[in-house]
């Protein structure tokens, strides 16, 4: 087997020695990467679990208080809600005015129609009638 290696020239065996070298080294990058990524999963999913589990408020946590509105803007909002109802109950007042109105013209025509029947039905009665 010693004669075999020795009748190859010295530059394959270097060449052939670098390339197994660098495939090592490839191989080593991609392992030690796989290795690394399994490593942050597991420990993204043990943050997870320590995340479900953690329990709030916790009792020696100080914060401060979520302000959602501020007082003047809270004014405003409400400002503008009593406008928009005062507005609201006069439009609902006008309409009801409205409504009103148009009940009693509605009478006068019911009763005027009335009346027209009444007169018809007389005239009819008089032209019915024997001479």
């Amino acid at each position: 087997m010693t004669d075999q290696l020795t009748k190859i020239p010295p530059e394959y065996l270097i060449a052939a020695l670098a390339a197994c070298f660098f495939l090592g080294l490839l191989a080593f990058i991609i392992f030690a990467g796989t290795i690394a990524a399994a490593l942050k999963n597991i420990r993204g999913l043990f943050e997870q679990q320590q995340a479900a589990q953690q329990i709030g408020p916790q009792p020696f946590e100080v914060k401060a208080a979520a302000q959602f509105t501020h007082h003047a803007d809270f004014q405003r909002l409400e400002s503008d809600f009593k406008a928009l109802r005062d507005e609201r109950k006069r439009d609902v007042g006008e309409l009801h005015n409205r409504i009103d109105k148009l009940d009693r013209e509605m009478g006068g025509v019911q009763a005027t129609l009335n009346l027209n029947t009444d007169h018809l039905v007389r005239i009819e009665e008089k032209l019915d009638r024997p001479k």
